[in-house]
């Protein structure tokens, strides 16, 4: 499970690579690094017992689109803030 956070982290950083000149954009990808680390070495992960492609539909697909929501958000939130 711990691959399969990385790589979709690495697809949405490479995904919005355009926003890297921002320090937020860095600053969230710190942070949310850090809490897939926490919940990586925190929790025990078994070996699944399912094949590959159905753990990736339901949770890869999903945790994509909420590291991307949550870039979307907080590039939303600081471009209100300049905007004022």
């Amino acid at each position: 499970m711990a691959w399969m956070a990385t790589c979709l982290v690495i697809t949405v950083v490479r995904y919005l690579w355009d926003l890297r000149v921002f320090a937020w954009f860095w600053a969230t990808l710190f942070l949310v690094v850090l809490l897939h680390l926490f919940l990586i070495f925190w929790f025990p992960w078994p070996l699944p017992k399912a094949p590959v492609f159905f753990i990736l539909a339901a949770v890869g697909v999903p945790h994509f689109y909420i590291v991307r929501g949550t870039f979307l958000l907080i590039e939303r939130i600081m471009a209100n803030r300049v905007g004022r």
